[in-house]
């Protein structure tokens, strides 16, 4: 008699517990798939990738495109220094002085100073 009590007790318990328990609606897709090689996930946004060492060689600045961004502020545009993360480019300035534009070696050229 005590037995079927306290299992109805646990039953009872675990009806509540579910019903009262919040539950929220997950906004991105996420599946496990178990196989041979082992679990992997898929996630509906896969990670992005900021650091420059994961873009290949051709997608970071070269110094055609840093001359042609160049253009822009100087006259006569040169290149100057160059490393492997910065293009130094030399030309005159909008008032006839001597003037440099530094470029990141990341893709899309970003201006340095």
């Amino acid at each position: 008699m005590a037995a079927l009590s306290f299992k109805l007790l646990l039953a009872a318990a675990t009806v509540a517990t579910s019903i009262a328990a919040p539950t929220g609606g997950f906004s991105q897709d996420f599946d496990i798939y178990i196989g041979r090689t082992g679990p992997r996930y898929h996630d509906e946004y896969p990670p992005r990738r900021y650091y420059r060492e994961n873009y290949p060689e051709e997608y970071q600045c070269t110094t055609r495109q840093a001359l042609h961004l160049a253009r822009r502020y100087l006259r006569n545009p040169r290149i100057g220094r160059t490393s492997n993360s910065a293009i130094e480019v030399r030309g005159i300035g909008r008032r006839g002085e001597r003037n440099r534009v530094v470029f990141g070696a990341d893709p899309g050229c970003p201006r340095i100073d």
